[in-house]
């Protein structure tokens, strides 16, 4: 992969960070506001919101795992073609450390379960880990930048 593809895949994996972020600060301020004054609105706006930011975070995960898939690519020229053995190579070639790659294996079964079956308190369950998750791709994006990948040819 030319280094270009790589950046470009970087640039909207880290604006889909970015997004989450931004969806993860409104949210928190909302379920603040929530918890002050609850009634059905304020729980169905709660819901609709916490469900967004799951929503951001279901395409944050899908932007950045084939990110990393091109950056192991790039740096050891091992091709995988799902997330999870993405996340293992990058374990494997010291991308990451055993904890980060643990805790971003339990985000991808996260990201599963709410993609393919959506309950309640499956969706309130992982809204509580998000912002943890957040920080862990903050960690991977800004410690694996593709203009610090020497390519392979």
């Amino acid at each position: 992969m030319e280094l270009e593809n790589l950046k470009e895949r970087y640039e909207i994996a880290k604006k889909s960070l970015a997004s989450l972020g931004e969806s993860i600060s409104l949210m928190q301020k909302h379920e603040q506001a929530f918890n002050i004054s609850k009634n059905h609105e304020n729980e169905l706006e709660y819901r609709a919101h916490r469900d967004s930011v799951i929503k951001r975070f279901e395409f944050t995960i899908d932007t950045t795992w084939k990110y990393l898939k091109f950056y192991i690519e790039a740096q050891v020229g091992v091709i995988q073609n799902s997330p999870k053995p993405v996340i293992r190579e990058c374990f494997r070639n010291g991308f990451m450390t055993e904890e980060q790659a643990t805790e971003a294996l339990d985000m991808i079964n996260g990201r599963n379960m709410t993609s393919h079956i959506y309950r309640e308190e499956i969706a309130q369950e992982l809204w509580k880990k998000i912002p943890a998750y957040n920080a862990l791709l903050n960690t991977i994006l800004y410690t694996l930048k593709p203009q610090e990948a020497p390519l392979k040819k």
